[in-house]
């Protein structure tokens, strides 16, 4: 038999593992996008991992080590993470990736599937599907077992919110505007992948951003205008059809109030690209309430993130990322530090 490999955690190209109901992260990020996809310039930093649980059913969280086997515990600390992985580092960063392209890997052969992030466009990269992102994201194979049957939730204490006192200091000290820098939150995504299904979540919103994978863009020269080869506009992103374009301009249009990546000057002389003209993919995102059980039946709509039977493993891949496509992220000049807390709860069947 292949000996199993031990419980992943991918971020800045290093793998550890984790798992447990509740982790609280404090991040901070740093976003300039005038015209870029997204940069993060001081890239996004975890600078604390803790873990706690609740529930009515007896829940226990753990991480898979090198021989396949899963080490269940009620408290998981950094040192449990060095077990799996010497090289662990709680200092994580996170950078520019995307969620496009979902179903290059959840409609995979795969048989322990795992979410795929793509990379930003570079001057190199294709226009359509980016290589896989290797970095920049914290994704983090959990396992959960319960001595009796139970539906796994987000619980009430899930919550985002900006370092508000961080934040103040640091717009002080580079005249930056305050509002901004907590505006990262809106961008910032967690998905839950199982075998039940793969949701994502956007926990700075209220309700969903429908984020648009693709368009044109000004990301190679950043010199104010869309790309363009050949005499044509490129087209960006995850996209059905074949994209049209609009006669070239006399003139180079005028610049826009708010440049961005998303919004940059048609170049004299070069088609334009009809935005309209192919039938984009857009994410399905979810606010974390939805996650979130009301304390009511099962029937009060919540989505559950997984059915647990007794004394059995149930796999859970979280992933925490940036969304490269989120308007949010363009004309933010931002460095804020934000604090997630994830807490899981396991409820009975009524």
């Amino acid at each position: 038999m292949k000996k199993a490999k031990a419980s992943p955690i991918y971020a800045s190209g290093k793998l550890f593992a984790v798992a447990f109901g509740l982790f609280a992260l404090t991040l901070s990020t740093s976003v300039a996008a005038t015209y870029a996809w997204y940069k993060v310039r001081d890239f996004a930093r975890i600078d604390q991992l803790s873990m706690a649980f609740q529930g009515e059913a007896k829940l226990e969280a753990g991480l898979r080590m090198e021989d396949g086997s899963i080490d269940y515990k009620a408290v998981l600390n950094e040192d449990d993470f060095r077990k799996v992985d010497p090289n662990y580092d709680s200092n994580i960063n996170l950078r520019d990736v995307s969620g496009m392209f979902v179903s290059s890997w959840l409609e995979s052969d795969v048989e322990e599937k795992t979410p795929i992030l793509r990379k930003a466009y570079t001057r190199s990269s294709e226009t359509t599907m980016t290589e896989k992102a290797e970095e920049g994201f914290v994704q983090i194979e959990t396992f959960f077992r319960s001595d009796v049957p139970c539906h796994l939730y987000l619980s009430k204490d899930t919550r985002i919110r900006p370092m508000e006192r961080y934040n103040h200091e640091l717009a002080r000290r580079n005249a930056w505007s305050e509002e901004e820098l907590n505006r990262v939150l809106d961008s910032v995504r967690v998905s839950f992948y199982s075998e039940e299904g793969f949701y994502i979540a956007e926990p700075g919103r209220d309700t969903p951003s429908h984020t648009k994978f693709g368009g044109p863009l000004q990301a190679h020269n950043k010199d104010g205008f869309f790309d363009y080869v050949d005499g044509k506009e490129i087209l960006y992103g995850e996209y059905v059809g074949t994209p049209t374009y609009l006669p070239a301009l006399d003139e180079d249009s005028p610049i826009p109030d708010d440049p961005s990546a998303f919004n940059a000057r048609h170049k004299a002389g070069v088609e334009r690209v009809d935005p309209t003209s192919v039938d984009y993919a857009v994410e399905v995102t979810h606010p974390f309430k939805d996650f979130i059980f009301g304390g009511g039946p099962k029937a009060d709509g919540a989505i559950c993130l997984g059915t647990l039977s007794p004394d059995e493993d149930y796999r859970l891949v979280i992933t925490i990322y940036l969304e490269g496509w989120d308007l949010d992220l363009t004309d933010t000049l931002a460095a804020g530090k934000f604090s997630l807390d994830l807490n899981f709860t396991g409820l009975m069947d009524i």
